[in-house]
Order: C-alpha cells, then structure tokens, then sequence
C-alpha cells in the first residue's frame, strides 16, 4: 500500500492481498488479525474515496486466508502446491470487491485493471506461499545462531595505546596481578 497504483485521487491497487490471504493459513488468527488490523489503519490513515472498500477487501482477503486455514490443514508444516493453486485463486477473487468503488465513484478503467491485479495476487500467494512451505517443512537450511552472531574477540593489549578508553582500562584489569584467595 506503500506504492500503490493510483487509479483516482483515493481509489489504489496493490498487491496487499498477497500477505493477507497467506497470513491466516501460515500465521493463524492471531496474525491474521495483526496483518488485517495494521492493513485497515493505514488505508485509513491513507484516507480518500476508496478507503471504506479498501477496507473491506481488506478484510475479505483475511478471512479467504482463514477459511482456507480452517479447510486446508497444514500437513507435515507445508502446503502442496495445487494447495497453494487453491488458496491463489480464492485470494485473488478477493479482489473483486473493488468493483464496490464503481457503485460510489464513477472511475474509467478501474475494471480493467482487475484481470492483471488477479493475476499478480495469484502469482504472489504461490511463490510466496511455496517459499514459506519450504521454510515450514525444513526444505531450506535455517541460519544458525552461529552465522549470526558477530565473533566476540579480545582486544589486543599489546596495541593499547591508540585505543579508546574502555579498552585501556580492560586491558589495565586483565594485566593486573590478583590476589591468591587462599581457597583458591
């Protein structure tokens, strides 16, 4: 929503569909909810004619995700891909309700645009969607905390002198003579 196609002052096309329609299959309701939610305030936010339709298929597009959720059960933590197919072509329907705008707003063009809008949800809820199932049943290799996690080395105390502060004065503690406990 972002970077919108603009077809009239307030009235936009995008892609949000994508991520709705996948959020309920692979997130659950809660994300759903989240995705729809943060959806819904910034169309809102965005403001303009088509705001109350947006925000209505907004919410189409998470309840298809839902229904399909609650329908298709993940197996093995991923979806096939005539699954995905399925959901692809339900999520892209959502879109349709677009057409609402036309009953407000007379806008030229705007129903010409459905066909490719459905296309490219359907296209991006089965790459997306394959992506996640990959992700989901262990197909891709996870990055290890390892690969992560920046190495932690000492400074070295024989270059101390062009140091910072805080280094010196580790340096300073580290080299210090300790005191024998004698339960040591």
């Amino acid at each position: 929503m972002a970077d919108p196609i603009v077809v009239q002052h307030g009235v936009i096309i995008d892609t949000r569909g994508v991520i709705l329609t996948l959020a309920g299959p692979f997130g659950g309701a809660v994300a759903a909810a989240i995705a729809a939610a943060s959806a819904i305030a910034f169309r809102l936010w965005l403001g303009g004619a088509g705001a109350p339709v947006g925000c209505i298929t907004i919410l189409v597009g998470a309840i298809v995700g839902l229904l399909f959720a609650r329908r298709v059960p993940l197996r093995q933590g991923a979806y096939s891909l005539r699954q995905l197919s399925a959901l692809a072509v339900f999520g892209s329907l959502h879109g349709f309700t677009v057409l609402f705008v036309l009953v407000f707003i007379p806008v030229p063009g705007l129903a010409g645009s459905l066909i490719p809008l459905c296309m490219l949800n359907f296209a991006g809820v089965v790459v997306l969607g394959s992506f996640l199932s990959q992700k989901a049943a262990g197909g891709m290799p996870p990055v290890s905390s390892e690969k992560r996690r920046l190495p932690m080395r000492s400074p070295d105390c024989r270059t101390v002198a062009n140091s910072t502060p805080l280094v010196r004065h580790w340096c300073k503690r580290r080299e210090a003579p300790t005191e024998m406990s004698p339960f040591s």
